[in-house]
């Protein structure tokens, strides 16, 4: 499939909390392109899972609209493929039947399904380990696994919450090497959410800031470096430090606003 522009148009979004409405997004505008990988940083509990989940149809907005490729549509529904914070990995399942879970969903027959999981699963630095069950697997290799089954659904967009952010900072490298290996053969449209300024410098072509809650967009910054990316590059650095400023400003505000 080739990748989709995907247009995120004034969504808004606020929850019940004891009674009263507790606003989480307050008219968020976003433009991804065709192709283009898009990371989002903001504070904790700004509602940045929320815009995730809205644009992945597991919650619908309050208001405001998703374009995809210049259309107005309801919802991604079977354009995307989201990557959520845990694995959740079926403990009962082995890893090959946990890689090909999305695929058989879809309708995909298992033979043809455990092909093309066999060849990722290797690529993966997982060749052996098909028929291990999740408990038998280090975290790294279970993100590993998950991982696989998001890229075998071979979807336009790619929507990421933060999946790699429990795991120690090698594990986090040696993944962020196999999803950028993946895009250089699948150029899906890849919207990742994460609380690392530094993963997000890594992965992405450009960076949003949300502000605290209730979210908007602050700033989006260009990362116009060179691909494998330097953490210790003065660009790198100088990058680094001025989203660190934006972020804790919105620290700050989520602070004050949570004291109120």
């Amino acid at each position: 499939m080739r990748p989709l522009k995907l247009q995120v148009e004034d969504l808004h979004k606020s929850f019940l909390r004891s009674g009263s409405a507790f606003k989480v997004l307050d008219g968020i505008n976003l433009e991804v392109g065709a192709g283009e990988f898009v990371a989002i940083i903001g504070p904790s509990g700004c509602g940045k899972t929320t815009l995730l989940n809205i644009i992945g149809s597991l919650v619908k907005p309050d208001a405001g609209r998703l374009w995809l490729d210049g259309q107005p549509v309801p919802d991604c529904q079977g354009h995307i493929a989201y990557m959520q914070q845990k694995d959740l990995l079926l403990p009962w399942r082995k890893v090959l039947d946990n890689a090909i879970l999305g695929l058989e969903v879809e309708g995909v027959p298992r033979k043809q399904a455990c092909q093309r999981a066999h060849a990722l699963l290797r690529h993966f630095g997982l060749a052996g380990f098909q028929s291990a069950y999740p408990n038998q697997l280090s975290g790294g290799m279970r993100q590993r696994v998950a991982l696989a089954r998001t890229l075998l659904l071979e979807k336009p967009l790619w929507l990421l919450d933060e999946p790699f952010g429990a795991l120690d900072a090698m594990t986090r490298r040696h993944l962020h090497h196999y999803l950028l290996q993946a895009r250089q053969q699948a150029p899906a449209t890849t919207l990742l959410v994460t609380h690392d300024i530094e993963e997000a410098l890594v992965l992405a072509d450009r960076v949003g800031v949300l502000t605290a809650r209730p979210a908007r967009i602050k700033a989006i910054l260009n990362v116009e470096l060179p691909r494998p990316r330097r953490v210790t590059a003065p660009e790198f650095v100088t990058l680094k430090e001025e989203l660190f400023e934006l972020l804790q400003e919105e620290r700050l505000e989520t602070m004050i606003y949570d004291a109120a």
